[in-house]
């Protein structure tokens, strides 16, 4: 009980206190960060970490002064990762009232392989930090035609 009685005793407390109270009101951040961290032992310990963290935060309702604050400057989404290519389709020409749209005609050029199922396009991804996510994605949903040999990504 002496050590409590300290000032480096109650220093260390206070401390400790702040950490875990700073770590609950961003608790999502830390949770976003965690999950946009390559894969691995840290990865997995920070997401072993950071869930049961969420969830008492938001038990508590720490999480409001958060999202408000990300509402009053226009970041509202900024905790949602979303881990799909979306890949917008090609706009068509526009033409005007009496004028055929002519399509071109398909061209493939002799010198470049033919992507299918049996030969697959290979696929390296590396890049910062925000590589990542799209990488996985495409690791992930790229289909039978695209194999991913590697997702790397470094903080910069």
């Amino acid at each position: 009980m002496s050590f409590l009685r300290t000032a480096a005793g109650r220093g260390t407390i206070l401390l400790a206190v702040s950490l875990a109270l700073a770590a609950l009101l961003d608790a999502e951040g830390l949770r976003k960060q965690a999950e946009t961290q390559p894969g691995g032992i840290q990865r997995r310990v920070a997401l072993d970490f950071t869930e049961p963290l969420v969830r008492i935060s938001s038990a508590l309702h720490l999480t409001a002064p958060r999202h408000e604050l990300q509402v009053a400057i226009g970041r509202t989404g900024d905790d949602t990762i979303d881990p799909g290519v979306h890949l917008a389709p090609p706009t068509p020409a526009r033409a005007g009232p009496h004028t055929a749209v002519q399509r071109p005609t398909p061209h493939r050029d002799p010198q470049l392989p033919v992507i299918s199922r049996k030969q697959p396009l290979h696929v390296w991804v590396a890049g910062d930090s925000l590589a990542q996510v799209p990488g996985d994605a495409l690791r992930r949903d790229g289909g039978a035609q695209i194999r991913v040999d590697g997702v790397e990504s470094r903080l910069s």
